[in-house]
């Protein structure tokens, strides 16, 4: 694991979102493992980022949980549910919170009831119900046009999928 290194994840901050595969500064920021995730989600929360430091800052959150920050996928998950949801935060940056809170849903019914609960600390049911209200919510808000179209179809999937598993069960 590497050593925090903040001068490469304001770096990393200011990269264009992309993509494209993750760049050397990315990858150096998701090897500093929790210390960029404490470092980058207290940047997030003290409101000292800019709007487009804060969609990357989110960006490289997701990016940490995948392997070397996976028990804090809840931390995620709750920082992007709140973003989604807040009629103060911007535009853009709502719309990556809705972005990525729609896909960490994906991924917690991926990983199955028991997985998904380990890694976010709650229940499969509890996150589908938390997102979709954030998301709901973000989308009453305004969001960026191609992330509203997302949001919408995600939800829509999202409804479809519980009314299958109503049909069967």
């Amino acid at each position: 694991m590497m050593k925090l290194d903040i001068l490469v994840v304001r770096t990393a901050l200011h990269l264009p979102v992309s993509d494209q595969p993750p760049s050397a500064a990315e990858y150096d920021v998701e090897q500093m493992g929790d210390e960029a995730f404490d470092w980058i989600i207290a940047e997030i929360r003290a409101d000292r980022l800019t709007v487009a430091e804060t969609t990357k800052g989110l960006r490289l959150l997701s990016m940490l949980t995948r392997q070397f920050c996976l028990p804090r996928k809840g931390e995620l998950l709750d920082l992007t549910i709140s973003l989604a949801s807040s009629p103060t935060a911007h535009v853009d940056v709502r719309s990556a919170a809705a972005h990525i809170a729609g896909s960490q849903l994906a991924i917690a019914k991926g990983l199955g009831t028991g997985h998904a609960e380990r890694c976010y600390g709650r229940a499969q049911k509890t996150i589908e119900t938390q997102v979709t209200t954030a998301l709901q919510c973000a989308i009453r808000l305004g969001l960026a046009k191609d992330a509203e179209r997302f949001v919408r179809t995600w939800l829509r999937r999202v409804r479809e999928s519980g009314a299958r598993n109503q049909e069967s069960g």
